[in-house]
């Protein structure tokens, strides 16, 4: 993004443009993550499942992409 920024000069473009080379790896990485948290939400204790469960929920949410957005106008 800093490359982008640099050449462009435009914060929010440099943003889309950094978030849509990495996207793919990200979400990628997310699923790898999700797979052995998985199996321990399989476990037979029930807090452990909690866990594993819980946290699958929070890295497949934090992880998928979020639509894209016009820039807000500014405040005149």
């Amino acid at each position: 993004m800093r490359e982008q920024y640099d050449q462009l000069g435009d914060s929010m473009e440099a943003a889309t443009t950094g978030l849509g080379s990495i996207g793919r790896l990200v979400v990628s990485a997310a699923a790898l993550m999700c797979v052995p948290l998985a199996a321990i939400g399989m476990g037979d204790a029930l807090t452990v499942k909690l866990f594993g469960v819980g946290t699958v929920f929070a890295v497949l949410t934090d992880a998928s992409p979020e639509p894209s957005r016009p820039p807000s106008p500014a405040a005149s």
